[in-house]
């Protein structure tokens, strides 16, 4: 989305998760029909915009068959935001302008769909053999490797996850197998390992421990208070093996949000077309651009959780609010 600089809004705003803007349309209580009533009176100190991240989840419904009822709720996004969008500029620098939703969207359904190109840049770019002989026979890279006669790298790595994208975002058996891997990926990295990813080249296995280990290491940490103090060195150790120390702020909050799933504390259920990785990750988008607003307001409880941990681990002023919480602050 093009930003015009000549029509930036500077005003706080609040941010919408897209389940409360769907109970402001259609609402289902008292508590919905006061949420809206006290958005209208805040209009004069807080903007209300929409953005990328309520579009693409919208767009994910859209068909030939139920384009009525997705224009239905791009007109009331229309009335509801006035036309405020949420942008950024070449910095990452949050912005607020003026842009038609409808025009917004047909470029989104408009877009080439593809899917991102894994392309670790770890250091260093080790060749390294597999002990095929002690690797487990359930191993998810098995396969790839008896391909390669045991050879891994950062580029066999990366060929495996990116063969393996489209299953773990649409796949909720594959991302279960996923979620399950990481777990036991720690003793992956132990050198007297029996059953794992055997890696022989030791420089090779203390890099990726460093960089690995402590999230590993967090997966048995048993209460939020004591995760939340390490989060944050946590992403920055995972994330600076593909960046370095030149993490863009988009891709840590977002990771910092996708990973927690992997977490036993904070893990939700897998059901068929609902939690899936791609669900999760159109989830972290919205935590993305709320982490400038006062206040994000969302009724998903999983969802409200987890970005709560989020903006505290990363010390974000951000209010994360369910409606009830939002009318009880507001009346």
């Amino acid at each position: 989305m093009q930003i015009n600089k000549l029509d930036i809004i500077n005003k706080n705003y609040i941010l919408l998760d897209w389940n409360v803007i769907k109970y402001l349309k259609k609402p289902r209580n008292d508590t919905d029909k006061e949420t809206k009533r006290l958005l209208t009176n805040v209009r004069k100190k807080y903007e209300l915009p929409f953005c990328e991240a309520h579009l693409r989840d919208l767009a994910r419904s859209f068909s030939e068959n139920n384009k009525d009822k997705v224009n239905e709720d791009l007109v009331f996004l229309q009335e509801l935001t006035q036309g405020t969008v949420l942008g950024m500029d070449e910095n990452e620098k949050f912005l607020l302008t003026k842009q038609s939703v409808f025009s917004f969207f047909q470029e989104i359904i408009n877009e080439n769909p593809s899917k991102p190109n894994i392309t670790p840049e770890m250091n260093p770019q080790s060749i390294i053999k597999v002990d095929m002989q002690k690797l487990d026979a359930n191993h998810p890279m098995r396969e790839e490797l008896e391909r390669t006669g045991g050879v891994w790298g950062p580029g066999i790595m990366s060929n495996w996850l990116n063969s393996m994208f489209d299953k773990l975002f649409d796949e909720i058996d594959d991302y279960k197998k996923y979620r399950e891997y990481i777990k036991k990926l720690k003793r992956d990295l132990q050198e007297n390992s029996q059953d794992g990813l055997i890696l022989q080249d030791k420089m090779y296995r203390e890099y990726l421990s460093q960089h690995m280990m402590p999230f590993l290491d967090a997966l048995e940490i048993e209460n939020s208070d004591d995760l939340v103090v390490v989060w944050k060195a946590v992403i920055t150790k995972w994330l600076q093996m593909n960046y370095g120390n030149n993490i863009p702020f988009g891709e840590f909050i977002t990771t910092a949000y996708v990973m927690l799933d992997l977490h036993p504390l904070f893990k939700e259920k897998l059901k068929k077309k609902k939690n899936t990785l791609s669900n999760i990750t159109r989830d972290s988008k919205i935590v993305y651009y709320a982490s400038n607003s006062k206040y994000f307001i969302t009724e998903d409880n999983g969802c409200y959780e987890k970005i709560k941990f989020v903006y505290r681990a990363l010390e974000i002023d951000t209010k994360v609010l369910k409606m009830s919480e939002f009318v009880r602050k507001f009346s």
